[in-house]
């Protein structure tokens, strides 16, 4: 049977929905670290896990560590029209309506070209560039969301690192007992190593590790990834913004394959039930995707936005559970 994972968020605030989600049998909860602080995942752990034991049930908490990648840092939305230049600057303090990019790193390595804006979510057309600034055009008119990603494909900016800000979270999650962390942008089977032996001498924590695979590099060393980590966990949103559209299906399958090959358990992620912030049902294309990662062998199935945001997580659970109920 295929396991159902979903991510919290502020959803899980509202009155009953932490109730009907852990009474609907879920058991494993994903914190992501960039969209609130330990403290506030934490509280919502506790919550859960009160819930579980009246039931007489356990969860598992996993703190998903960010990493180190570019990303816009407005703290409020911003309204974006495609007829009109955007300015995206470095540094920390810029009017509210600008976009910012605080990493110096990555500025100068910047090619006038084009970027991805979180999932795919709008297109930066990059005109040109100076020491501090960043002007272009986006292709479509919306609103920049706070602090969405900002990914140019191809260029090797994505690491997996466990900053010092995540190792002061780690403290902190393993005080809340979160049962691990899920470290994104695996690449190797040291990084998983190097993660492990931070977390021991910096936290005094040795968690259950969930290597992320987001990146080409990860789909190609996935054997001793798996090695090296407890879990595997495949980031199709990121995935899909490193590797050409027509192979994302083939390395997901490459994933899950190795992962069948040396029983370790994986994780599938994002985008399968995305459509339910507006309909009742999911789309066919939803419901043959659903089934096609069950038949592939995927262990678990995450759900992300659909339960961390939607007005109706619950709704997304039963939806994901009816599909892949058929399979053993």
């Amino acid at each position: 049977m295929t396991d159902i994972w979903v991510t919290v968020g502020p959803a899980f605030d509202r009155e009953g929905v932490a109730e009907a989600i852990v009474h609907a049998g879920v058991t494993h909860y994903r914190f992501p670290l960039a969209k609130a602080s330990v403290k506030d995942h934490g509280a919502r752990l506790q919550i859960l896990r009160a819930i579980a034991g009246g039931a007489g049930r356990h969860i598992f908490g996993y703190l998903d560590l960010p990493g180190q990648r570019p990303r816009l840092t407005n703290e409020n939305p911003i309204p974006i029209r495609k007829s009109e230049e955007f300015l995206i600057m470095s540094g920390k303090t810029v009017p509210s309506h600008l976009g910012i990019l605080p990493w110096p790193s990555l500025w100068h390595d910047l090619p006038a070209s084009s970027a991805i804006i979180g999932d795919g979510d709008n297109i930066f057309d990059i005109a040109s560039i100076d020491d501090s600034r960043i002007f272009g055009r986006f292709v479509r008119d919306g609103t920049l969301e706070r602090q969405r990603s900002f990914t140019i494909p191809g260029l090797g900016h994505l690491a997996c690192v466990v900053t010092p800000d995540e190792t002061m979270a780690a403290v902190q999650a393993r005080a809340f007992g979160f049962d691990g962390i899920i470290l994104s942008f695996v690449s190797s089977g040291t990084d998983v190593d190097h993660a492990r032996q931070v977390l021991k001498s910096e936290a005094a924590w040795d968690p259950q590790i969930v290597a992320k695979i987001e990146t080409k590099a990860g789909v190609d060393a996935v054997s001793e990834i798996a090695a090296a980590g407890d879990f595997i966990m495949v980031g199709r949103g990121d995935l899909q913004l490193q590797v050409d559209s027509r192979q994302l299906l083939q390395a997901v399958k490459h994933v899950i394959e190795r992962c069948r090959s040396s029983q370790t358990y994986v994780v599938v992620a994002t985008g399968f039930l995305e459509s339910l912030d507006r309909r009742a049902l999911p789309t066919a294309s939803e419901a043959s995707d659903i089934a096609h990662m069950v038949e592939l062998g995927a262990d678990a199935l995450l759900l992300t936005v659909e339960t961390a945001i939607y007005p109706d997580p619950l709704a997304s659970v039963i939806a994901l559970a009816r599909i892949i109920d058929p399979y053993p």
